[in-house]
């Protein structure tokens, strides 16, 4: 369901991994043009949208301390 953690989450990774970006950098892009959009084009409610920001926020940091947890096993091995 669009606005969820598990949605951002979703579509984060989904577009992580179709890039040979850097993922930090790229996560970080993809975070704030979802911001960008949340906070100018999207028409809803203030209620909804302040909602949406925090699922934002905390499915960015999810996506991210995934991401460094992933590095960090690859590069013991």
């Amino acid at each position: 369901m669009f606005g969820t953690v598990e949605y951002f989450v979703s579509e984060m990774r989904h577009l992580a991994e179709n890039t040979d970006a850097k993922k930090d950098e790229f996560l970080s892009d993809i975070y704030s043009k979802f911001q960008k959009e949340l906070k100018h084009d999207f028409v809803c409610d203030e209620k909804i949208r302040v909602e949406c920001l925090q699922n934002l926020s905390v499915a960015y940091q999810n996506v991210v301390d995934n991401a460094d947890s992933s590095t960090k096993l690859n590069d013991a091995c």
